[in-house]
């Protein structure tokens, strides 16, 4: 876990990276984060990714392009497709919604 929390922010970061780095299949490392954090190595990495968005997109000004490099995307696109898969709103909408309540 600590490699990919070290390492999300990489878009080159992944799960064979993980499991290259720990010299172990992929198999096995998927086992031990089920057992441990009940999710997949790859929900990991993406909790880890969108979790850091959203501190971003709460408190900071920076654009979705801008954080979407930051978390680890290569661009805005593919970061507010997967944003939206896992808040069900688009990162500008949360945004919107998140600074509304402020």
């Amino acid at each position: 876990m600590t490699f990919l929390e070290d390492n999300f922010e990489d878009p080159a970061c992944s799960v064979s990276d993980l499991c290259q780095h720990l010299g172990l299949s992929r198999s096995y490392v998927y086992n031990l984060f089920k057992n441990k954090t009940d999710l997949s190595p790859q929900q990991f990495l993406t909790k880890l990714r969108m979790e850091q968005a959203k501190e971003l997109l709460s408190n900071s000004d920076l654009n979705v392009q801008a954080i979407s490099h930051f978390v680890g995307y290569n661009d805005s696109f593919t970061f507010s497709k997967a944003f939206k898969r896992y808040q069900g709103l688009s990162p500008k909408s949360w945004r919107q919604i998140k600074n509304a309540g402020n």
